[in-house]
C-alpha cells in the first residue's frame, strides 16, 4: 500500500495494517476487507521491475529470465474480481504481487480443476455448486494472511482458501448477473483490467 494511501487510510481505519486489504468501488467510501472472499473473473501472470516510487518500469513473462535474478523481478498477478462483501458482491481490479501471489496461484488452479468433471468428484459441495453454469462461479477463494520472519523486514504471505459455491451463493451471485446497472460495473472493471495488462505487455522487453 503506497505510503500517502495508507497515511489517509489510517486515519479512517486506525487499527490498519500495511498489508491489510482495502476495497476502493466509488461513490462507496473504502471497506477493509474481513474476510477478503472473492470469485476469481480474470488473471494475467508477469513478472516486473520496479522504481523506487514502485512504478512498473519493465516487465516479462518469460519465467526463466525472471527467476535468473529473483533480486530484480517481482512476481506480479492481475486479476479481476467480484469481492464478496457482509452486503454485497463488487465487482475490482486487483494486483497479487511477491509473497502475496500464493493466494492467486490457488484460486488459478481451483479455477482450472472446476473446469473438469473431476471438480464434481471432490465432495457433495463441489457437486452442488454445478448449478453455476460458468466454474469461475462454483468456488470462491478467501485470502489468508500470515507474517513471516525475514532476513531483514518481517513479511506477510497471503495463501487462499477454496470453497465451493452454496446455494445462497449462487443466488445472490444470479441475482447481480441480471441487474444492468450492476453488468455495467463489471464491464468497466474488465476493461480497465484488460487496459492494465495491456499497460504491462507494452513494458515487455
Amino acid at each position: 500500500m503506497k505510503a500517502k494511501v495508507y497515511g489517509e487510510l489510517s486515519i479512517r481505519f486506525p487499527d490498519l495494517q500495511s498489508d491489510d486489504p482495502v476495497l476502493f468501488a466509488d461513490p462507496a467510501p473504502p471497506e477493509k476487507l474481513k474476510p477478503f472472499r472473492f470469485y476469481l473473473v480474470h488473471a494475467y501472470r508477469h513478472f516486473g521491475k520496479l522504481d523506487n516510487n514502485g512504478v512498473l518500469v519493465e516487465s516479462t513473462r518469460d519465467i526463466e529470465k525472471a527467476t535468473r535474478d529473483e533480486k530484480t523481478w517481482k512476481e506480479h498477478i492481475e486479476t479481476a474480481l467480484l469481492v464478496c462483501t457482509a452486503t454485497d458482491i463488487i465487482p475490482a481490479r486487483c494486483t497479487f504481487k511477491t509473497t502475496k501471489t500464493k493466494a492467486a496461484h490457488i484460486s488459478i488452479e481451483a479455477l482450472k480443476r472446476a473446469s473438469t468433471p473431476d471438480w464434481a468428484k471432490d465432495s457433495p459441495e463441489h457437486t452442488a455448486s454445478l448449478v453455476a453454469p460458468d466454474p469461475r462461479f462454483r468456488f470462491t477463494t478467501t485470502v489468508r494472511l500470515s507474517g513471516k520472519p525475514g532476513s531483514g523486514n518481517p513479511y506477510v504471505v497471503a495463501t487462499g482458501v477454496i470453497r465451493p459455491t452454496t446455494m445462497a451463493d449462487w443466488t445472490a451471485l444470479a441475482n447481480k448477473l441480471g441487474d444492468k446497472d450492476w453488468a455495467a460495473r463489471c464491464d468497466k472493471t474488465i476493461a480497465a483490467w484488460q487496459n492494465h495488462v495491456k499497460y504491462c505487455q507494452e513494458k515487455e522487453r
